[in-house]
């Protein structure tokens, strides 16, 4: 897939196929929107851990070297503080880190 062209059609835009050629061979594979979403956010978590192996405290502690600022509903967010339950919709909050 990482080399491959992607095409969906008009039809059917939830089916995506990804198509290459490696040595005078066409392959093809075809997957749903989800499955790409679902292999994103996967690729994801492994980029994050390999920049950050500290977790969250490190990016955060990495972004305020650089002068990042991190506003209260962000630091709550971080640490789980009591005052999350001023923002309703945030109160229960949960990871989708399947290693927490």
């Amino acid at each position: 897939m990482v080399h491959s062209m992607l095409h969906w059609s008009p039809q059917d835009i939830g089916v995506i196929t990804a198509a290459r050629v490696r040595n005078k061979e066409y392959i093809s594979v075809k997957f749903t929107s989800d499955d790409l979403a679902d292999f994103y956010q996967r690729l994801s978590r492994v980029n994050f851990s390999i920049r950050c192996p500290g977790g969250l405290e490190e990016l955060a502690e990495q972004r305020m070297s650089q002068g990042g600022y991190i506003n209260r509903l962000g630091i709550a967010m971080l640490s789980g503080h009591e005052i999350m339950s001023e923002w309703p919709e945030l109160a229960n909050f949960e990871s989708d880190n399947e290693d927490e």
